[in-house]
């Protein structure tokens, strides 16, 4: 398995030399050389090796610079979803992005009952800051996040 992890980072970091600093955030490279971190943790050793398949799946379908990465991402946001539902495994800053609209709905009746709802989405946007970091923090200290 090691061997085969190993070409698997190798093969995703020829790929990516030539990314542009967009390419290279839009597809996620860094967190799909981190995932074979979990295995063993929170990927139990027995799941790796099918994990470690749709990982090589996802790897052949990663388009050059030059091409359009449509279907790669399409198979990565699968893979991740996979991920998170199976494994409990988020992306970083998944919780920020989906408590801070959460809380600045909240946010907007506090501010109509203040009667002044200029002030009540930016509270609720606050907060939602400060909840979805401190899950966010959670889950990386669990080590569930890529």
């Amino acid at each position: 398995m090691k061997e085969r992890i190993e070409a698997y980072k190798q093969f995703i970091c020829e790929r990516a030399a030539s990314y542009t600093k967009h390419q290279y955030n839009m597809y996620e490279v860094d967190a799909l050389l981190r995932l074979p971190d979990k295995f063993g943790g929170v990927i139990p050793q027995e799941q790796a090796a099918s994990v470690m398949d749709q990982l090589e799946a996802l790897v052949s379908v990663m388009p050059t610079a030059s091409q359009n990465g449509s279907v790669y991402i399409k198979e990565k946001t699968k893979l991740f979803s996979y991920l998170q539902k199976a494994y409990k495994i988020y992306r970083k800053g998944f919780w920020m992005v989906i408590m801070m609209p959460a809380m600045m709905a909240i946010g907007i009746p506090i501010g109509m009952a203040m009667d002044n709802l200029a002030l009540g989405i930016p509270i609720g946007m606050s907060i939602g800051s400060v909840i979805g970091l401190l899950i966010d923090q959670k889950t990386a200290k669990e080590g569930r996040q890529l």
